[in-house]
């Protein structure tokens, strides 16, 4: 047994005698340790995975999807490590450049269907922001590729403009710092490192990457200001706040634009922020009455928290829903923001605290601190990034509420009751997406991306629904027997959205 098990490891030896660095020209062998997840030597120098098929553990399987990320596109991580991307693809934010293909009669570069991201081997983690993407991977070094306009890609190369950089680079990490969780959000993203720090690089006009006001763009990662605990888990907005887990207590802090009490405190206690004089702040600081938080999660203009027991806690904007908990409704009143006790403003609602909020005429519904969510249910996963939010029970069901815009709550249907800001159509309480309410049910991801949605099944099978205007969905919009439907939201325009799931198709 000893002599066959010597036998056995002799080409995984030989690859690493004869090639102990990658070939850069993408030759035929790589070193030994690819062998394990490389589909052109799976288990041995030489031996390839078929087409379509991928490496895992050093054996060919099929696609399999592992993790999949929703923001202004799409991209799913497979067996193995490598990245394919969908969807918008105005920076080259899919990995490809923008001329690859067009969407619509305004030409609008998109991706149609899942694409391998170059470069992008042995990933453990992808996040798709705002017309950026980052990918972690083993080695704990972090990857971006899109737009670089404020140095959210980690990269001083381009920055300053709005040109494509559909090429991943590598984030400039400090010496030492080995990431292992990241994110991406509005012209930022962030990595926690193994030490239980957090780096974070791109826009700093609102204080996002935790360390100063209005500072700039920093295309070299900035480490955000300590808090007494070291940081668990991190989650950037796709507008620009970020929240973070701390280490063993159950306690979250937000940091960032803070004018809807995104961060969970009052905005009047905050500096405002250029260009818009926006309530913000740089220092992380914790939100109180949250000691049992497991996940966090910042939106736009809100937060949410899962906690132990599977309910959900949010702060910040629930004009359009976004809470679960039935209160958005009417169009809002005609008078100033209401004095703290009373939230009296025409429209503004009674906060925990006593605070409230409302400019009149479809203002927001805000809470400047947590409050129960979700109308009392439990989950054991949720994802919220845009103005509505996706959950997973423990049956293995999703669940939406916030935004129905466009079909992003995966119902059916593109109306609801008309909610509070500007009255776009929304649904304020929890409903079940239809297509995984059966006995059979096994999601176990959901993403919540800009008016799309999407799951992945335990069989790495992955659904999308909503927005499809740049091929987010998957497929080209409006394909022959796609379901799309040609004229969505409120009010009624032309864009395509097919708001029941469908299956994405990789190749």
């Amino acid at each position: 047994m000893v002599l066959l098990g010597a036998a056995a490891s002799l080409p995984y030896l030989a690859c690493q005698l004869a090639f102990p660095t990658r070939l850069a020209d993408g030759g035929a062998c790589t070193d030994g340790s690819d062998t394990s997840s490389d589909p052109l030597n799976c288990g041995a120098c030489g031996v390839a995975c078929e087409g379509g098929e991928s490496c895992f553990a050093g054996v060919c399987d099929g696609m399999h999807v592992t993790q999949v990320s929703a923001g202004l596109h799409a991209c799913a991580l497979v067996k193995g490590g490598r990245v394919f991307c969908w969807g918008s693809n105005l920076f080259g934010e899919t990995g490809s450049p923008p001329t690859t293909q067009a969407c619509g009669a305004s030409a609008t570069p998109c991706l149609t269907t899942p694409t391998e991201v170059a470069g992008v081997e042995h990933a453990v983690a992808v996040r798709a922001g705002y017309y950026s993407t980052c990918a972690l991977e083993q080695d704990g070094s972090v990857w971006c590729w899109g737009q670089n306009q404020a140095g959210q890609l980690g990269s001083a190369t381009g920055m300053g403009t709005a040109g494509p950089q559909p090429t991943p680079s590598k984030v400039g990490l400090p010496a030492g710092v080995t990431a292992k969780a990241i994110d991406v959000g509005y012209l930022f993203a962030c990595a926690l490192d193994t030490a239980g720090a957090l780096h974070c690089w791109g826009d700093d006009t609102y204080g996002e990457l935790g360390a100063a006001v209005d500072g700039g763009a920093s295309a070299s990662p900035v480490r955000v200001a300590a808090t007494g605990s070291s940081f668990a888990a991190v989650s950037t907005g796709l507008d620009p706040h970020a929240c973070a887990l701390l280490q063993g207590n159950g306690q979250v802090v937000c940091w960032g634009e803070n004018h809807l009490g995104a961060l969970g405190h009052d905005p009047a206690t905050d500096p405002t922020c250029p260009p818009s004089d926006v309530a913000c702040s740089a220092s992380p600081r914790v939100v109180a009455g949250l000691t049992t938080a497991s996940v966090v999660r910042a939106a736009s203009g809100l937060s949410c928290a899962l906690l132990a027991d599977g309910g959900l806690s949010c702060w910040g904007d629930d004009g359009l829903g976004q809470f679960g908990d039935g209160t958005p409704a009417g169009s809002g009143g005609s008078g100033d923001a209401g004095d703290a006790g009373n939230g009296d403003g025409g429209g503004g609602e009674v906060a925990d605290g006593g605070e409230g909020a409302g400019d009149g005429g479809g203002s927001a519904v805000v809470h400047f601190a947590p409050v129960a969510a979700a109308d009392g249910k439990a989950f054991t996963a949720f994802d919220a990034r845009y103005d509505f939010v996706l959950a997973l029970d423990a049956k293995a069901r999703v669940w939406a509420w916030g935004s129905s815009s466009r079909g992003a709550l995966g119902n059916g249907n593109v109306g609801g009751a008309s909610c509070v800001n500007d009255g776009a159509p929304c649904i304020a309480l929890p409903a079940e997406v239809p297509a995984f309410g059966a006995a059979t049910a096994s999601v176990v991801q959901v993403s919540a991306g800009d008016e799309f949605g999407v799951a992945l099944e335990s069989d790495g099978t992955v659904w999308a629904w909503g927005a499809n205007v740049d091929g987010r969905l998957g497929h080209a919009p409006g394909a022959a027997g796609s379901g799309d439907l040609s004229t969505c939201g409120a009010p009624a325009r032309d864009e395509v959205c097919n708001p029941v799931p469908s299956r994405v198709v990789f190749p």
